[in-house]
């Protein structure tokens, strides 16, 4: 006999396409922050980290799309990323 299983845990939520879009550049963002490129590491840090400024402004318009709380995530990751020092600019 097999297990009855609840149909609602294989639901998954409904989201816009600008949903997608926002999950997918933060999914982004994630998966930089071990990057092998200096520039692309400090910038996701940048993008996660920064209290203030044009790159807190980009992450809070994600989030919100996502209805993530900001706050919370800030706060939770600056206590867990170490972040790497600003990258040197290879002038060529």
């Amino acid at each position: 006999m097999r297990p009855v299983q609840d149909p609602t845990l294989h639901k998954s939520p409904k989201f816009t396409p600008e949903q997608h879009l926002a999950f997918a550049v933060v999914m982004q963002a994630i998966e930089e922050l071990n990057s092998s490129d200096e520039r692309v590491k400090f910038e996701a840090h940048e993008f996660f980290l920064q209290p203030s400024g044009p790159w807190a402004d980009m992450r809070r318009f994600y989030f919100d799309a996502l209805d993530l709380n900001d706050d919370y995530v800030h706060a939770s990751l600056t206590a867990r990323l170490d972040p790497p020092e600003r990258p040197h600019k290879k002038w060529t």
